[in-house]
């Protein structure tokens, strides 16, 4: 049987990027509602075996946020290496199952300034990663900043609901004229 894909993950550092990741989820609460929302510090009961929920969490997954940091790519151990150099950190993990999947749309979600790490400095089963355009999120411009993401989120999870999208852009278009003259003539 098939699982649904009808969820957001959102994949991200604790060390890096909590703070960040809360205030996507609360966003996309707001659009989305509570069921189409993973994030491990929500969706993980006490007690559950939390590598079987998170690979079932990305089964269900049609859009994996990697929420990527300052400090998301160079995080380390207590013996200072990369922890996304270990095929045991769940962020890679997660990132790389995502990435095999051909029915999930993996969207880089750069915060606090961070740019998107070069393909060279990830490991080889990531680096599809850098082939995915990526969003940047302002906490001082939150709403226009994330408009586009959200706008992204609802084609895929929401398709009968997209609608095109005037407000991501400044450019009077005619298709722009055309909506205008329409809504002013009912």
């Amino acid at each position: 049987m098939d699982t649904q894909k009808d969820r957001i993950f959102i994949s991200y550092r604790r060390s890096d990027t909590s703070g960040s990741a809360t205030a996507i989820r609360k966003t996309l609460l707001e659009r989305f509602g509570e069921q189409s929302i993973f994030q491990d510090v929500e969706g993980i009961a006490p007690g559950a075996e939390f590598p079987a929920t998170l690979r079932d969490e990305l089964k269900r997954a049609a859009v994996v946020l990697a929420v990527i940091g300052r400090n998301w790519l160079h995080a380390a151990n207590e013996y200072g290496q990369r922890r996304i150099d270990f095929e045991d950190d769940w962020v890679r993990t997660e990132l790389t199952l995502a990435l095999q999947d051909p029915e999930v749309t993996v969207v880089p979600v750069l915060v606090d300034g961070a740019d998107m790490p070069p393909a060279r400095a990830l490991p080889q089963s990531l680096m599809d990663l850098c082939t995915r355009n990526a969003v940047s999120l302002r906490h001082d411009a939150w709403d226009d900043t994330a408009r586009p993401l959200l706008n992204r989120i609802t084609d895929i999870l929401k398709p009968d609901q997209a609608a095109p999208r005037l407000e991501t852009s400044g450019l009077v278009t005619p298709e722009l004229i055309r909506h205008a003259v329409a809504e002013a003539l009912e």
